[in-house]
């Protein structure tokens, strides 16, 4: 859809909200019996839906009338405030409260105080803060949460001393503003996620209680509640209609679910505007009259959450086309400069030896489809949000070279070890050998423990081939792999860029950053090498090459036991014990990853485990089929 339409529609949004907002600033709020029609509707003065729409359209492009609106709802919420900092769903002096009066509720005092945060966080100063703690401990069920809806005495009926999801998610959105996390109250919301419980007897819908949810939450259960919303979604995009639609998409963008999948919800939402505004829907309840429910919406309201999920969505599409361009040039100018650099060193030789050395480039960048080879010091470079611009192109460039060198090195010595190298390669190994230690070393020549560090990871390379060397290459001992750690000492060199940036930014071995990152490379690494394992046991077993699948095969059949026997139990037993340990590594890489506070942006280390996790799962579930298979067989 093209961006300029996308920027219209939301315009003629502004401009409906702009007139149909009151003199004062407030929002008419109507009230009906049927969630979908507000065609015979009472009209009612509340605060609540000004502070919805107040909060809704901050994300919005600044306008002159979009300012207006704004300023307008900010100054009518501030005289509702009582002189504790609390709200009433009515607006005071209002019929309403005449007729229906109402205790000030955490609801509307949350909505409200996060409309006007997010409006001017300096409205909130130490004073009112006070005040607003105050009622926090007032309400508090124990210390730190959860809390009661309504501000009343301990002797009121029990029905004015619930505890609800939907006001304890306003309330700790406003913590998180202010960038306060208290565990209880985060205790009680995630206790009801993780039960998809996201009831409430003030919405009639779990829509509003997730959008809610959306704009703090960062548990364990993200992909619970998208799922949850998917499940909701139909053929055309919609979540029912334009209201719950709008919810959705806002609260699927706010758990970072891919915007390019929700095209279709906007699509549906840009063919139901109608004159600048979506039509009013059920948003929240509203009082019974003579025992019959009533919701509470308005056009003004749906089309302020319409707005903001069709802003946000735009923001981020934005955004990824903003950076796809940067990345995209930038990638391709350091790929070239690397590439380069590496092919010009091997030109002053004749041309058998060039041949050999631009064959293996070719080859480790053509199998390398996102180039991790050369870029990923240039990836991680781009992960450190608010680093990027004290790490030099020239050092990333550098460091890419020193990575494709290593890893020429690396390949050709490893064929020799498996028995299977050409010695007319070993030269290209030596010097590429060389100069990954050169260009690596040379990054940072006056960092002592750096240079340390350096020497100390191509010895545990060389240690970890000496080791396999050693112990691996008889069929009639079983090597102790223990804890796997060999498998990731032998590539850890491919760590080296990512490590050498972060000792540039002053960190060192003992920084809980690197030693996080160290952690998260080593657990990756024995999850990569035990998949290949699984898919090399029988060609390395035939070379006399016992890796860790093998020695688990061996281990536990009896000696002399045919090729298919050990096959059967390879697919009858051992495979789910390889997968159930790739399982545990790839668990501790993720942990050590979320534990690396410095990687601002952890999405392609997270996809480059993910591919390993899915293997082993899948793998896992084609188990039986593969079993049924062998059963065909007669073994000897």
């Amino acid at each position: 859809m093209k961006q300029q339409n996308l920027h219209k529609i939301i315009q003629k949004g502004v401009a409906f909200l702009h007139s149909v907002q009151e003199k004062n600033g407030n929002f008419l709020s109507l009230s009906s019996k049927d969630f979908n029609n507000f065609n015979n509707t009472i009209s009612y003065y509340t605060t609540f839906s000004t502070s919805v729409i107040l909060s809704s359209s901050l994300l919005i492009k600044e306008s002159t009338k979009l300012k207006e609106v704004k300023d307008k709802a900010a100054t009518f919420l501030l005289s509702q405030r009582s002189k504790y900092w609390s709200w009433n769903y009515w607006e005071r002096n209002s019929n309403e409260t005449k007729q229906m009066p109402y205790p000030d509720d955490l609801d509307d005092t949350f909505c409200a105080l996060n409309a006007l945060f997010l409006y001017n966080s300096k409205i909130i100063d130490g004073e009112s803060l006070a005040h607003i703690v105050n009622i926090l401990t007032v309400l508090e069920i124990k210390e730190g949460g959860p809390y009661k809806t309504w501000l009343v005495d301990k002797k009121a009926k029990k029905i004015w001393r619930d505890v609800d999801l939907a006001v304890n998610s306003n309330i700790a959105y406003f913590l998180y503003l202010n960038e306060i996390e208290i565990p209880n109250l985060s205790a009680f919301i995630e206790s009801r996620v993780a039960k998809l419980n996201f009831s409430s007897p003030y919405y009639p819908s779990p829509f509003p209680i997730i959008y809610f949810i959306s704009r703090f939450y960062k548990g364990k259960n993200k992909k619970k509640i998208i799922n949850f919303l998917l499940n909701k979604k139909n053929t055309e995009g919609s979540f029912g209609n334009p209201l719950n639609t709008a919810l959705a998409i806002t609260s699927l963008l706010n758990l970072d679910f891919p915007h390019e999948k929700i095209e279709s919800s906007i699509e549906y939402l840009l063919k139901n505007q109608r004159d600048g505004n979506w039509q009013a829907q059920g948003f929240c309840f509203d009082p019974a009259i003579d025992g019959e429910k009533f919701v509470a919406g308005s056009a003004s309201l749906t089309t302020a959450l319409c707005l903001e999920a069709l802003t946000k969505y735009n923001n981020k599409t934005e955004k990824t086309e903003k950076i796809n361009k940067k990345l995209e040039i930038n990638q391709q100018k350091i790929y070239n400069k690397i590439l380069i650099a590496v092919e010009k060193r091997f030109l002053g030789f004749d041309i058998t030896f060039k041949k050999i050395a631009f064959d293996l480039i070719k080859k480790l960048t053509k199998n390398n489809n996102d180039q991790q080879i050369l870029l990923l010091p240039y990836y991680f470079a781009n992960s450190l949000e608010g680093y990027k611009n004290n790490i030099s192109e020239k050092m990333i460039i550098q460091l890419g070279i020193g990575n494709i060198f290593g890893w020429i090195a690396y390949t050709i010595y490893d064929n020799f070890f498996d028995e299977e190298g050409d010695p007319k390669t070993l030269a290209v190994a030596n010097i590429a050998f060389r100069e990954a230690i050169k260009n690596f070393s040379n990054v940072l020549p006056d960092n002592k423990k750096y240079q340390i560090f350096v020497q100390q990871i191509f010895d545990q390379i060389d240690k970890a081939n000496y080791w396999e060397m050693k112990n691996c290459r008889d069929i009639n001992k079983f090597p102790n792999y223990g804890n796997y750690e060999k498998l990731a000492e032998k590539s850890l060199g491919h760590a080296l860029g990512p490590l050498a940036i972060l000792f540039s930014l002053g960190l060192d071995v003992e920084s809980q950053d690197i030693k996080h990152f160290v952690k998260f490379f080593k657990h990756y690494l024995i999850a990569r090498q035990l998949n290949d394992d699984a898919h090399d046991w029988e060609k390395d077993l035939k070379m006399g090459h016992i890796n860790p699948v093998a020695t688990l095969i061996l281990q536990k059949t009896p000696k002399k036991s045919s090729h298919k026997n050990l096959q059967k139990f390879f697919w009858e037993t051992t495979i789910n014990e390889v997968s159930t340990l790739i399982l545990q590594h790839v668990k501790k890489s993720k942990t050590a990853l979320i534990k690396c506070a410095i990687i601002a942006d952890k999405s392609i280390f997270e996809d480059v485990i993910l591919k390993y996790e899915k293997i082993a799962i899948k793998t896992m579930e084609e188990k039986n089929e593969t079993t049924k298979f062998l059963k065909t067989y007669k073994y000897d």
